[in-house]
């Protein structure tokens, strides 16, 4: 699969693309939606420069105060239709901090559109608990509390996590792995790094392989990326954004490790959409 997966990736490289049916997940992190949503001429900016660059799945900052603030509603609303009716956005996501977020705010938003292109397609955990935001325990609580709300909507609503380390406290990797991946249905994992690096990732990738090998699952898998000055920013000068997907997925199908048979991985995320717009305005 994984070769497959590659050869469809390089070969639509060469014509400059991205083909529907090789399948790729393209995300974008968008940054400062505050002050893009409610204003057209913004918005449209945004999504032609998305459509430019191939870009399916937009994941967005900022829902909750954007869905706090009554007269911002409608714009959110034709915002998603737009973006999937007219620039070939297959999915958008709503980042939260809090599962009461989306119990809430994103359950009556969502609740209130007929037309299911108007919805939000996944809910996003952010949430380091590797950096003292919560513990580890309150994080497992919202992952669960998210997939059963998740589970219990027509149609359903995935929902996914960013991560970074498995630490905090360390030494509980294999443990904090298995909660990921009964707990949510697919992971983002970045790659922070100068240059795109697969051993950067192998470590965190083996251990959710491992973990949904022993669950009997094969776990979808997002490799992020960042344009920003202290990380990509002047490889993504000289690279376009697939060169760095196919890097990693090359290196992926060359390399063995236990848990490789259990994760896939299915594209790539920027972080954000600020910094990925000056590099490549």
């Amino acid at each position: 699969m994984a070769i497959l997966q590659y050869l469809l990736l390089v070969l639509a490289m060469s014509v400059g693309m991205y083909p529907k049916s090789t399948g790729i997940y393209q995300g974008i992190y968008i940054d400062k939606f505050q002050q893009i949503i409610g204003d057209t001429a913004r918005e449209n900016s945004l999504l032609r420069w998305c459509m430019t660059y191939q870009f399916n799945a937009l994941t967005l900052y900022g829902v909750r105060a954007v869905l706090s603030t009554p007269q911002l509603r409608p714009s959110l609303v034709a915002f998603i239709r737009r973006a999937k009716t007219q620039y070939h956005i297959r999915q958008v996501a709503a980042i939260v901090e809090h599962s009461a977020t989306v119990t809430g705010l994103i359950d009556s938003y969502n609740k209130d559109q007929s037309d299911p292109l108007s919805r939000f397609d996944f809910t996003n955990l952010e949430l380091e608990w590797w950096n003292n935001a919560s513990s580890f325990e309150q994080y497992t609580l919202a992952m669960q509390e998210m997939q059963s709300w998740g589970n219990s909507q027509r149609p359903q609503v995935p929902n996914e996590e960013y991560i970074g380390w498995f630490k905090n406290p360390v030494g509980e990797d294999s443990i904090m792995a298995a909660a990921l991946v009964q707990h949510s249905n697919r992971i983002l994992l970045h790659d922070y790094q100068k240059e795109p690096s697969f051993s950067y990732v192998l470590n965190r990738l083996d251990w959710i392989g491992r973990a949904a090998r022993a669950q009997g699952k094969v776990m979808p898998v997002i490799i992020i990326f960042s344009p920003k000055p202290e990380f990509s920013y002047a490889w993504f000068s000289t690279h376009s954004f697939g060169d760095a997907y196919a890097l990693i997925l090359d290196a992926f199908t060359k390399t063995d490790f236990p848990g490789k048979t259990n994760v896939q991985l299915i594209g790539f995320q920027l972080y954000n959409q600020t910094f990925a717009r000056q590099v490549k305005p």
